[in-house]
């Protein structure tokens, strides 16, 4: 059994123990205005797929592309075998990286509910469908090693233990999710908003 843990940047940077005590592959996902985090050279890491796209679904500029689940599905073709572990990051740990774990453990479990459901994340559903599509092909057949299985390892540090809406959106619709966060900075806050309908739903959540 694989376990799949999902984490921000700052956390495979800093929070993450090396050297890994399991064989892991790494999904390192980050922003067109980021540089690829550097891993240590870490014998238990046997490979690392980086992937630069923003959090954005398919209308936006930098989003997500389908040949990047393409290198997905290859990379866990390639380590699968290989691996006790999968880390998946992107910049906070909440949407894109939650969004591909989801889209593995649908293919491969039955279903990614597990996080999908998960009011703690906000998977972003355009990569959920790009990885999906790409996992499981249009019979419903993987395209990866069919006896690869994955269970979620819910390890995900959590930014900022209080949220708290300010104003409620207008229903239970496919959102969109934005941050404003600068990290080179010591931020005690960050903003949030989901794009409901035209109505942004916005919160705060302080450390």
């Amino acid at each position: 059994m694989i376990k799949i843990t999902v984490v921000s940047r700052n956390d495979a940077i800093n929070n993450v123990e090396y050297p890994l005590k399991e064989k892991t592959a790494i999904i390192s996902i980050y922003n067109t205005t980021q540089t690829p985090v550097r891993f240590p050279n870490d014998m238990n890491i046997i490979g690392v797929c980086y992937l630069m796209f923003e959090d954005v679904d398919a209308s936006q500029d930098f989003c997500m592309e389908p040949e990047q689940g393409k290198e997905i599905r290859s990379f866990l073709k390639e380590v699968g075998p290989l691996i006790n572990r999968l880390l998946i990051h992107c910049n906070f740990g909440f949407c894109r990286s939650a969004a591909v774990a989801a889209a593995i453990l649908a293919a491969t479990m039955g279903s990614g509910d597990i996080i999908l459901k998960n009011e703690n994340l906000s998977p972003n559903m355009h990569v959920y469908n790009i990885v999906l599509n790409e996992l499981v092909d249009k019979d419903g057949r993987l395209t990866i090693q069919n006896d690869l299985e994955f269970e979620y390892e819910d390890k995900h540090i959590v930014i900022a233990p209080t949220i708290q809406v300010l104003t409620e959106g207008t229903g239970n619709e496919e959102t969109e999710t934005k941050f404003s966060y600068d990290e080179d900075t010591e931020i005690s806050s960050f903003k949030l908003y989901r794009l409901i309908n035209g109505v942004k739903k916005y919160l705060t959540i302080d450390s």
